[in-house]
């Protein structure tokens, strides 16, 4: 291959990881796969601010701005039930917990452990 360089021995590993992940992915069940990368992005990401255009937070505030009281508790209850009725990252669900406690039970005053939570 003339005027082509050979890829790194790290290079080629690294190749060959994502294909072994990606095959990992492929091979798992949606829901697993969602859970375990979810997981594992926000592990990985930690730390890292995301630009403004992908900052869930303050999207998330625009959209309760503007959302009829409906909406909110429809959205609210939904996300509730993917975060406390099946498989969710254990960091994210504690921060939602103390998130709830602090706006809904008051500082310092815990919200009762029911329903899942």
């Amino acid at each position: 291959m003339i005027g082509r360089s050979c890829p790194s021995a790290e290079t080629v590993e690294r190749i060959a990881a994502a294909e072994r992940l990606g095959a990992a992915i492929a091979d798992c069940h949606p829901s697993d796969a969602t859970t375990i990368m979810t997981a594992a992005l926000e592990d990985l990401s930690a730390g890292f601010p995301l630009p403004a255009f992908l900052d869930a937070t303050e999207d998330a505030e625009l959209w309760a701005a503007a959302a009829s009281p409906a909406e909110v508790e429809a959205y609210l209850t939904a996300a509730l039930d993917r975060a406390f009725r099946g498989p969710f990252p254990r960091a994210a669900r504690d921060r939602i917990r103390a998130t709830l406690a602090e706006r809904v039970g008051g500082s310092g005053r815990p919200l009762p452990r029911r329903y899942g939570m």
